[in-house]
């Protein structure tokens, strides 16, 4: 039996050996594609209370905007979080603008960071196809910024009959809200839990991943969010 952890944004306590060194991003990212360089550029973290999150930064209609998990930044709509760059030399405060419990999918407007570079807002139409190499950034556990490749290995179907992506990669607590791309730059999902095993005892499967299809974000409500709910609201609100 599989169950599905929805403690994906918070951190475990790491081990005594591990908090004895710094985790740091390799300097050279030669070993990437063009998309994986542009989705580890566009990779945030999202400080919630007592733990952390992962998000994407995207253009939507030239408003910056970060794409995470719901239960990452659970919050009533309204809630400001903060924003940090994996190396945390840059720090904004944004403001949740979109939150859907059911998909566990969320989006916080933010100011335009310096140091990061955002994706433009292309989300696959319809769900990926079983064997679809998908490549992710994000923070698991203490670790500084991390990037995973994979492949889409099936699905699930939820109560209200949406299909949910199952991964095959890699995935810790910490890299929940991570926007999951294919090999054209186009957004596949968003992540949001891992498997549990019950049988014969309880474990994580680390290595089965869930997440959220793209084409199920509401992007109109995103765009509603932030002219509804922004302290300073975008010439485009005028439209």
């Amino acid at each position: 039996l599989f169950l599905v952890s929805f403690l994906f944004g918070c951190i475990f306590n790491i081990s005594h050996a591990q908090s004895q060194f710094q985790t740091e991003s390799l300097s050279t990212e030669a070993s990437l594609s063009s998309v994986e360089r542009n989705v580890r550029r566009a990779a945030v973290k999202v400080l919630t209370d007592g733990g952390h999150g992962s998000g994407t930064y995207v253009l939507i209609d030239g408003l910056h905007v970060i794409l995470t998990a719901q239960h990452v930044a659970d919050g009533p709509v309204g809630t400001n979080y903060r924003i940090l760059s994996p190396d945390s030399s840059e720090s904004v405060l944004g403001r949740l603008v979109y939150s859907d419990r059911e998909k566990d999918v969320a989006a916080i407007y933010i100011p335009a960071m310096d140091t990061r570079s955002p994706m433009r807002f292309n989300p696959r139409r319809g769900i990926a196809n079983v064997g679809d190499r998908i490549v992710y950034s994000g923070h698991p556990s203490s670790h500084s910024l991390l990037s995973f490749r994979g492949w889409i290995s099936g699905y699930e179907v939820a109560e209200n009959q949406d299909k949910i992506l199952l991964i095959h990669t890699y995935g810790w607590m910490g890299c929940s809200g991570s926007g999951v791309y294919d090999s054209r730059g186009r957004l596949v999902g968003i992540l949001w839990g891992v498997s549990v095993a019950r049988y014969p005892q309880t474990r994580l499967v680390e290595d089965i991943i869930w997440a959220t299809p793209a084409h199920l974000i509401d992007r109109e409500s995103i765009l509603s969010g932030i002219c509804d709910t922004s302290l300073h609201r975008p010439a485009r609100c005028e439209d």
